[in-house]
């Protein structure tokens, strides 16, 4: 969390909100921090970013079947 300039607080909401929008369990939070980290270090957003692009799009993302993954690999700002 400190790497990327977040609080632990900051960091566990992030992906306490990416758990909730893809209904996954608490034992995926690692899975969650992995995907935006990916997506992080694949192009000019943050994790701050990303984590808001997840809960703009997450919902309407994981209706349609996309999974965290996915949806934080199509979030980034290349």
């Amino acid at each position: 969390a400190a790497a990327g300039e977040l609080g632990l607080a900051e960091a566990a909401g992030i992906v306490s909100s990416g758990l909730a929008v893809f209904k996954l369990e608490a034992g995926e939070a690692a899975r969650v921090s992995d995907a935006l980290a990916r997506a992080a270090n694949a192009s000019r957003a943050d994790v701050r970013d990303l984590g808001e692009a997840l809960t703009n799009v997450g919902p309407v993302a994981a209706q349609f079947g996309l999974s965290v993954e996915e949806t934080s690999a199509r979030s980034d700002l290349p």
